[in-house]
């Protein structure tokens, strides 16, 4: 895992912050029913999720959703693997999903931009992973002889279904 893990913050390089176009940030306090773009979707799903984690495990993280949006067993499209009833914790909590700290969601915005224009490097980086959960819960899944555990990166455990 150390190796994919150089490989990955290398394929990303050091453009990762560069200055472009400006951020719009979502307004919104009910995000799943908010017209969102891809990469909106993800950006929020990062703020949500993982936002206080490294750029690695948020990449990680990034490769879930998109493996799910590969996947027969998910929907086809980004904003509907987010946003898929009980799969990301904070998309049923009944708590505000307005985003407070801009610049954790300017960060994690740039970080999705950069991923997707890196895309297929990036997913070779993820092993398949379609599934994640924090180092402080077991889910009922997390044991399942159809699950493969792939590796921990910052807080979240990460593994693939077979």
């Amino acid at each position: 895992m150390k190796f994919k893990t150089l490989t990955a913050c290398l394929l990303l390089g050091t453009s990762l912050y560069s200055q472009a176009e400006p951020i719009q940030i979502p307004q919104y306090d009910d995000l799943p029913k908010a017209r969102l773009s891809s990469i909106d979707c993800l950006a929020v799903n990062l703020y949500h999720e993982s936002r206080s984690e490294s750029d690695l495990a948020n990449i990680k993280i990034i490769s879930v959703v998109l493996n799910r949006v590969n996947s027969v067993n998910f929907p086809d499209t980004i904003c509907s693997v987010v946003f898929q009833p009980y799969q990301f914790s904070w998309t049923n909590d009944n708590l505000s999903d307005m985003i407070q700290d801009t610049y954790q969601y300017e960060r994690l915005y740039r970080l999705t931009e950069q991923v997707l224009i890196n895309k297929q490097s990036v997913m070779k980086f993820s092993e398949g992973s379609d599934h994640y959960h924090t180092v402080t819960t077991k889910p009922y899944w997390a044991d399942s002889e159809r699950m493969v555990y792939i590796g921990t990166v910052g807080n979240h455990k990460f593994y693939k279904r077979l």
